[in-house]
């Protein structure tokens, strides 16, 4: 008899794409194969994923929608499931479907923490009854627009207006996470018309990326293996370049529109290149990014000047900084807002342009120690006002009789889903404490409902 293939614990659905420009990510293939078993996404990672790697401690849901993005990246998670997802289902090659073939160059902050997707990719999928998947390409942080419909990239359901992310507790492929709606469509909504010079750049952007995701094996293994030099490599780069065109350091840095102080980073090997950086390089030097990264930069005659459109797009921009009563005054005004919850230092830091928290208090120490005290005060206030909700909720069915679960709490409160939230279910477990009910600890545990004794 003809020898039997092994056979696989989860259904053996092929990625899509692999090996061509379209290949698909790894949330995405994740993603269908849970709605293929009809599970959700917390399920399938709790009693499938996380035992077959032997993890004793997880989310409690399984997975954390903001920090699902990683399993695109290069990191253990995703090396972890790549591994799980291979024995389970026999399909090989799906570190393909990540970025853990470029580790050795590339950042690690390429990968976008929010899903975006292109809605008319979507839709053409649909109507030819093709199945729904979305692309690795579309996780890079550089790229906006999709190039076959000259459209930008969505990231928030066209129904609710919500923020959706690469995997999520009850994910449909397809379809928004909160209100189920379908997140394609045929005509343009709302989309603002792109600039020729932004299309240009990000055609540019999309080219370079595809070439770099359609290198065979042996291709990513030899630009790993080049490197593993990354410090030695990067000072050779820059030395041939100012070498071919006569041209001192801080006017290419000037050119490329990146501070020069960053390059002392890069070759201490504190920092690497950015994927922006690297193609921003790439466009001025006239050089290809898989020529780059093979450690072939060709000599070429000229210098070529970025687009305006990346000079002068606000994307490419830092905010504003404030003089310093300017920024005492804009502080005082978000302090004496009333009609607005307090907000956190970190919250006030973002939405001004500062990216750290440490800025602001050595500039003005007084008006950000107000801020963070009333911050604290609104979250201990709220967390009062639960815990007094919670204790009314659980004081009614314990007059009733009723052992107060956790689904029996959200029904009394008329808040579905109200336990998922970790700090919930400890004001929940405090507040019985207090009162003497003893909690349920199982399905077969007997329940005592009224004060302890002694």
């Amino acid at each position: 008899m003809q020898k039997i293939p092994p056979r696989s614990r989860l259904y053996n659905i092929p990625p899509i794409g692999t090996g061509t420009a379209h290949i698909e990510s790894l949330t995405s293939y994740t993603s269908r194969l849970v709605n293929a078993h009809n599970l959700n996404t917390g399920v399938f990672f709790t009693k499938i994923i996380f035992p077959y790697l032997g993890k004793d401690t997880f989310p409690r849901d399984g997975i954390n929608p903001r920090k699902s993005c990683s399993l695109n990246n290069y990191n253990q998670s995703s090396k972890e499931l790549v591994n799980a997802l291979t024995d389970l289902t026999t399909n090989r090659n799906l570190e393909k479907h990540t970025l853990l073939d470029f580790s050795s160059f590339l950042s690690t902050y390429e990968i976008r923490s929010n899903k975006y997707w292109c809605p008319h990719c979507f839709q053409e999928l649909k109507d030819k009854n093709l199945p729904i998947y979305e692309k690795l390409l579309w996780v890079f942080e550089i790229v906006e627009v999709c190039h076959i419909h000259n459209c930008e990239l969505i990231c928030k359901c066209p129904t609710c207006n919500t923020n959706q992310y690469h995997l999520s507790r009850n994910s449909i492929m397809g379809h928004c996470y909160k209100c189920g709606s379908w997140l394609g469509y045929r005509e343009s909504r709302n989309n603002t018309d792109i600039l020729k010079e932004h299309l240009h750049w990000q055609q540019y952007i999309i080219e370079n990326l595809e070439a770099l995701l359609l290198l065979d094996e042996i291709e990513r293994k030899k630009i790993n293996d080049i490197w593993v030099n990354y410090e030695e490599n990067i000072m050779e780069c820059f030395k041939k370049i100012l070498n071919n065109h006569n041209i001192t350091k801080g006017n290419f840095f000037k050119l490329i529109k990146v501070p020069d102080r960053l390059y002392y980073y890069w070759k201490n090997g504190e920092q690497r290149l950015s994927l922006n950086t690297l193609i921003k390089l790439c466009y001025v030097t006239n050089n290809q990014l898989s020529k780059f990264l093979f450690m072939q930069v060709q000599a070429n005659p000229t210098l070529t000047p970025l687009p305006d459109f990346v000079y002068n797009n606000i994307r490419n921009k830092n905010y504003k900084k404030f003089e310093l009563e300017e920024l005492r005054n804009k502080i005082l005004s978000v302090i004496n807002d009333t009609n607005q919850p307090p907000i956190s230092l970190s919250q006030l830091t973002k939405s001004l342009g500062y990216k750290k928290p440490e800025t602001l208090r050595s500039k003005l120490p007084y008006e950000t120690d107000i801020i963070v005290k009333n911050f604290n005060n609104y979250i201990n206030d709220e967390k009062q006002k639960r815990r007094n909700e919670i204790r009314k909720a659980v004081e009614n069915l314990f007059k009733n009789g009723i052992y107060p679960s956790q689904k029996k709490v959200e029904e009394e409160l008329g808040i579905p889903s109200y336990f998922w939230k970790n700090s919930n279910r400890k004001i929940l477990n405090e507040v019985c404490v207090e009162i003497g009910i003893i909690r349920k600890k199982g399905p077969h545990t007997k329940i005592k409902i009224g004060p302890r004794n002694g």
